[in-house]
């Protein structure tokens, strides 16, 4: 299947493919699919050479920072809240985690402590509370341990970050990192399509860019999200004719998910910018359009899955230990919620509830509702001539998909998991946006302006 969504990858490239492929598109079919093993292969390769440069920082250079975080960790614990509503809960207990690693006194092989991931622990204690101890120089009486089934990607830049700054500082950093990126975002969609202004704004309230700044975990998904946005909009009108080079974005994009984040909203990586590539390169053949989907979603999927495959290889072989029965039992835990404390609780809806629990905000309930409206009303007016949103609903339903198979770990971390359902609200928004594009397409064949492009690949829009 993926072979042949791999041919057809320009929207009416059927018409063009009809006969039998010759030796010459065999040649390059073939080396489109050893590319992507290849590609998975060298990223692996390049995100360890790049953890274990960051391991030849001396962590002594970050001590005198770890120790002035502490002040944030004492006065807000564990788990503290911007607001009063759950989706401003901050995830205090895994950024604690992530200083424990990142300032780790390895005195042995980078190449080893890269594939590891070691930190301080204490039984009885929480990360919060033992990354002030180790703050305030108790580090006696610690014990450690490996966290070696995640890439930790996020070490990369935590580490140089805390030779200079600490943890206060590097949220303050962080926010303005992202409110630049959302700036620059803007003015490209001034240039090119203002309509998609308000998704974005929609986008950016519905991720609660506050709570997200003041937490180190949330940012990667954040960042890779709106870095492929900025990406398509520089480049959507190149590789009109040959949209392999956009599956490899995609490819991209799930790769990178694993090697930064977490496990916290992943799939945001994929559903934000896929709906926005479709608004882009969406044809009028309805069934090139759903295989070009389909390809760049599996394209994403072998991108996140390869690169966890691969650290789990990598961690086996280099430390000699069995990252893979490891990271077998936390799968059987996050998904059917093997040794959880909600085992015998979780059920699909009571997830779905908690999602919606954790994504209530009463302005973006109103905004929301009355983008679906404009929606239905558009939708209403131009019955059956816009096959096309059935592309955007199948990519609004991917989080409940994503729900279904993490059950456990969406329903035990829903004040950040809920965020997943930003791909549903920026899909319909970019929907309704497009609808307008379409409507004016059409009238514009009716009026005999359409130039005898009917069947060719068309710009943005339905």
């Amino acid at each position: 299947m993926i072979r042949d969504m791999i041919r057809e990858t320009v929207p009416g490239a059927a018409g063009r493919h009809e006969t039998a492929a010759g030796p010459a598109e065999k040649r390059r079919l073939a080396g489109r699919i050893i590319l992507v093993p290849v590609l998975l292969a060298a990223m692996c390769l390049a995100g360890y050479l790049l953890l274990a440069a960051a391991y030849c920082i001396p962590t002594g250079l970050m001590d005198r920072q770890v120790a002035e975080s502490c002040a944030v960790f004492e006065r807000e614990g564990s788990y503290p809240r911007t607001g009063g509503a759950a989706n401003s809960q901050l995830d205090n207990y895994t950024d604690a985690l992530m200083l424990l690693k990142a300032s780790y006194p390895e005195n042995g092989n980078v190449w080893e402590a890269a594939a590891r991931v070691t930190g301080y622990r204490a039984g009885g204690m929480t990360p919060v509370e033992t990354v002030l101890s180790v703050g305030q120089g108790g580090t006696e009486g610690l014990d450690s341990g490996d966290y070696a089934r995640y890439w930790h990607g996020y070490l990369v830049f935590l580490k140089p970050l805390l030779v200079f700054f600490h943890y206060g500082q590097i949220r303050d950093i962080l926010m303005l990192v992202q409110s630049g990126m959302l700036v620059v975002l803007v003015w490209l969609l001034s240039g090119k399509e203002r309509k998609l202004v308000f998704p974005t704004f929609l986008l950016w309230v519905f991720l609660n860019p506050r709570a997200n700044s003041c937490s180190l975990q949330f940012n990667s998904v954040f960042m890779l999200t709106f870095a492929g946005m900025v990406f398509i909009l520089l480049f959507h009108s190149r590789w009109k004719e040959n949209l392999y080079p956009w599956h490899l974005l995609f490819l991209f994009l799930g790769a990178a998910t694993s090697y930064f984040d977490l496990l916290t909203y992943p799939l945001v990586t994929l559903g934000v910018p896929l709906a926005l590539w479709l608004y882009f390169n969406m044809s009028e053949k309805f069934m090139a359009n759903l295989k070009n989907m389909l390809c760049s979603s599996a394209f994403w999927v072998m991108g996140y899955g390869g690169l966890w495959g691969g650290k789990w290889v990598l961690g086996s072989i280099v430390t000699g230990t069995d990252i893979l029965e490891n990271a077998a039992g936390a799968v059987l835990n996050r998904t059917v919620g093997i040794n959880s404390p909600y085992q015998e609780s979780i059920t699909y809806r009571g997830v779905i509830k908690r999602q919606l629990l954790g994504a209530w905000q009463p302005l973006l309930f109103v905004l929301f509702a009355g983008t679906v409206c404009l929606l239905a009303y558009r939708l209403v007016r131009q019955a059956g001539q816009n096959a096309g949103v059935l592309l955007y609903v199948f990519v609004s339903a991917y989080p409940f998909v994503w729900y279904l198979v993490l059950q456990e770990h969406s329903y035990t971390h829903y004040f950040f998991t809920y965020r997943t359902l930003a791909v549903s609200v920026y899909s319909l928004a970019v929907c309704g946006a497009g609808c307008r594009r379409t409507r004016g397409r059409d009238r514009g064949k009716r009026e005999g302006t359409h130039h005898g492009r009917t069947g060719k690949h068309s710009g943005s829009g339905l």
